[in-house]
């Protein structure tokens, strides 16, 4: 049903980015990270670009192993949020750190202004430091963040 919704919404408008998404959501929740990487891609070069398609890159990225692209991804995404400071802490990070970088930042701003704390314990995890990852995963359970809903098929 979601592969049929999604296709009418391409044919009705092909620039609609939510729809390019959701049709890639699937391929990602099941490990086809190629695929992904495949159809979501261009949004690196689409000025602006989406952000949604941008956070589903950077993850498929790391997946494959792909950590220089992943992180050049991830840091477009903080570009076109206006989170100059968290790419700011990436650079100054490395390639390596940049992501732990990145979740640290994000600690720091959920402390003044809300941001996803489902979102963090991705970046945690993503960064390796799992105690971290599962105390934003509480703290996500606290504040009954939307984004849990996608805890039973994240691949993370």
């Amino acid at each position: 049903m979601q592969k049929k919704l999604v296709e009418r919404a391409q044919s009705i408008d092909p620039l609609y980015d939510y729809g390019e998404f959701c049709a890639a959501l699937p391929d990602f929740c099941t490990a086809k990270y190629d695929r992904v990487i495949n159809r979501l891609s261009k949004y690196l070069e689409l000025a602006p670009p989406f952000w949604w398609g941008l956070w589903t890159l950077w993850r498929a990225l790391s997946f494959m192993n792909r950590k220089e692209e992943a992180v050049e991804a991830y840091k477009k995404s903080f570009i076109v949020t206006g989170r100059n400071d968290v790419v700011q802490a990436m650079e100054k990070a490395g390639i390596d750190n940049a992501i732990e970088a990145a979740a640290h930042s994000m600690a720091e701003i959920y402390q003044h202004h809300y941001t996803s704390p489902y979102d963090i314990a991705l970046l945690f995890i993503n960064a390796g430091k799992r105690e971290e990852a599962l105390n934003w995963l509480e703290k996500s359970l606290d504040d009954v963040d939307p984004k849990l809903h996608f805890v039973n098929v994240d691949p993370d």
